[in-house]
């Protein structure tokens, strides 16, 4: 599921109202304000894959704090990023063969 963030939705409201039994995955390349509500609303024993923390790069000399980080132990989410040239290039070939 795709939520647009362009809208003046408030963004709880709209994670409660399409995701009402709660996130069980969340793939984050923005990070921010953004993963903060998105912790209020994963699952126990969820998931996160971060790829980019798109909101946080012209603030690296300060950048956002994530104030819901407390969610990881109490609800045992697992998250982890990644970056594309972590070797994943390497199966290209074979995931576009297996793909035909």
């Amino acid at each position: 599921m795709v939520i647009s963030t362009t809208k003046k939705e408030d963004l709880g409201a709209a994670l409660t109202r399409c995701c009402p039994n709660g996130i069980d995955i969340y793939f984050d390349n923005v990070g921010g304000p953004l993963l903060d509500e998105v912790l209020l609303h994963m699952n126990p024993n969820s998931k996160i894959v971060v790829s980019g923390m798109i909101s946080q790069y012209n603030k690296l000399d300060k950048p956002d704090g994530i104030h819901n980080l407390f969610h990881l132990v109490t609800k045992r989410i697992v998250m982890e990023g990644f970056q594309i040239d972590d070797g994943n290039l390497k199966h290209h070939d074979e995931f576009v063969e297996k793909m035909d």
